[in-house]
């Protein structure tokens, strides 16, 4: 189980749990989120989780496509 912020991140949200062997779906939604709130390592996180669970999962591979292009712009990837 993952908490729904992706990584230990228990400020968030703590007691809401996902589990993504069952849901690649649900951290691309959560990388998507990050990534309108700018918080674009965090987006990165959850996408590649996505990934690694579907590797094929092409919404999280364009996303994550998205996510690198802004990072390059504004420099905030690292």
């Amino acid at each position: 189980m993952l908490p729904l912020a992706c990584e230990s991140r228990p400020h968030l949200v703590p007691w809401m749990q996902v589990s993504a062997e069952e849901s690649p779906d649900i951290l691309v939604v959560l990388g998507a989120q990050h990534s309108a709130q700018r918080r674009y390592r965090e987006a990165l996180f959850c996408l590649d989780k996505a990934l690694q669970v579907q590797p094929g999962h092409v919404r999280a591979h364009y996303s994550r496509g998205q996510v690198v292009c802004v990072c390059v712009h504004v420099r905030d990837c690292a």
